[in-house]
């Protein structure tokens, strides 16, 4: 497929030019330019598009800011810890002892903090192995009909069609992630499992994903009686996401036959396929419903082999929560003390990272591997504990609360209720929020 001219929206959308950052306010306003400073009072410093002098904006005047420089960098690491306030940090573990855990992250450095405001750590959140990494051989994508090109390593639509690619050697369990665009509302469709040339319609044995105003929905196409089966529902409209974008990622387990769905990061569900036979097709197809000047960008596209064990247990109740507890990849739960982190000297596990975990009914701790875990809650009061009124999105996933910070063109330094203070870059940050109080229905306008 030869490189072709874009139209001018999709020219805009897939050299990426932001917006810049979407301030909206308490009553109802909003506001676009650049947010260059937070005070240690919450309030912001803002060059605004409609005015020559920088703006200060209150803290109890703000409802959301979404930065347009945020970067998926935060969705690159194996755990989360959730903090007994639900705040969540994407991490990779280090170590953990009596009293503290060890992670590091790539956008605040290593930390340390206490166990007792940790309530849980999933590990194994990411995929493995890199199948496909961006287009790479352009020869390799199939454009049936429509107008796709490709420009800066992305697929761009600048009329109606689909275009696709066979995914050599793809496992039964996988992952397809990418970043998808819009410039004006989204019609779209990403075919998996599927014939690597065929669009919309037809008997064929696949699963695709929708996306329009209505919001997402993930269905099985099959060759049977029925052509089509709805696997599930997520009503998040195109007014949920922050400069009409979203990072999309689907993971397939086909010995399951369960699918995941995540939205910039974060779990929106588990949906299971009910049918007997598994689509064993190899390609990946995207598809706009939208006229010209109204395209889609799909870019970051990935395919990762994926070990599906450890999603399976990610909803496991906590259990008694005056002791630490232990989920592995097969649904084993242990009670009991976790030890501390060590190297594996058991035969199985030798020279393997480990967790030493003393069960009741044991005399000598157990020797888990980390790699084998799932789930880790730790021991405590598994009750609220301070937030603040703003939280901090981060992009790819994961949020953070701030009783107060500052910050400059590079960095926020942020001081967390639990954790202290942090000292964030800043292409990190997705959102910042103020937290909903009360009952009253808050719900975002478009």
């Amino acid at each position: 497929m030869g490189r072709r001219l874009l139209t001018t929206a999709a020219a805009l959308i897939a050299a990426g030019i932001a917006r810049g950052d979407q301030l909206r306010l308490a009553d109802g306003g909003r506001l676009s330019g650049e947010i260059v400073s937070m005070a240690a009072d919450g309030s912001l410093t803002m060059h605004a598009d409609v005015a020559v002098d920088p703006l200060e904006i209150l803290p109890e005047q703000i409802r959301r800011v979404d930065f347009s420089k945020s970067s998926p960098t935060v969705a690159d690491h194996d755990a989360r810890v959730q903090l007994i306030n639900g705040d969540v940090l994407p991490c990779d573990l280090i170590a953990i002892d009596a009293e503290d855990i060890k992670v590091r992250t790539t956008f605040a450095g290593d930390l340390t903090f206490s166990r007792e405001v940790v309530d849980r750590m999933q590990l194994g959140i990411r995929p493995h192995r890199l199948i496909l990494a961006g287009i790479g051989n352009e020869d390799d994508w199939v454009r049936s009909d429509g107008d796709w090109s490709i420009s800066n390593d992305a697929l761009v639509s600048a009329d109606t069609g689909h275009v696709g690619r066979a995914v050599k050697q793809l496992p039964s369990s996988f992952s397809l992630s990418f970043r998808l665009k819009w410039s004006q509302r989204p019609a779209f469709k990403v075919f998996f499992c599927s014939d690597p040339d065929k669009g919309s319609g037809g008997q064929l044995d696949r699963y695709y994903l929708q996306f329009n105003t209505a919001g997402f929905e993930l269905k099985r196409q099959s060759t049977g009686q029925t052509s089509y089966h709805a696997l599930g529902v997520v009503n998040r409209g195109p007014e949920s996401f922050a400069n009409r974008s979203v990072d999309i990622e689907v993971r397939v387990d086909r010995p399951s036959r369960m699918l995941y769905l995540y939205l910039d990061g974060e779990l929106e569900g588990r949906f299971p396929d009910q049918l007997d036979d598994v689509p064993e097709a190899n390609g990946i197809v995207f598809e706009s419903g939208t006229k010209a000047d109204e395209g889609h960008v799909v870019s970051r596209i990935e395919v990762r082999q994926w070990d599906a064990s450890g999603d399976r247990h990610k909803s496991e109740d906590r259990g008694d929560a005056k002791s630490d507890a232990v989920i592995d990849h097969d649904g084993q739960r242990f009670g009991g003390s976790l030890l501390e982190t060590a190297i594996g000297k058991l035969e199985v596990t030798k020279g393997d990272k480990v967790v030493l975990f003393q069960s009741p009914h044991l005399d000598d701790p157990m020797e888990i591997p980390v790699n084998g875990i799932s789930t880790i809650f730790f021991a405590g009061t598994n009750g609220k504990a301070d937030t603040s009124p703003l939280y901090f999105g981060l992009g790819g996933g994961g949020q953070l609360s701030a009783a107060s910070g500052r910050f400059d063109q590079q960095h926020i330094f942020l001081e967390h209720p639990l954790l202290g203070r942090l000292t964030i870059d800043r292409a990190a940050i997705a959102s910042l929020d103020r937290r909903k109080t009360g009952t009253t229905d808050d719900k975002e306008e478009p």
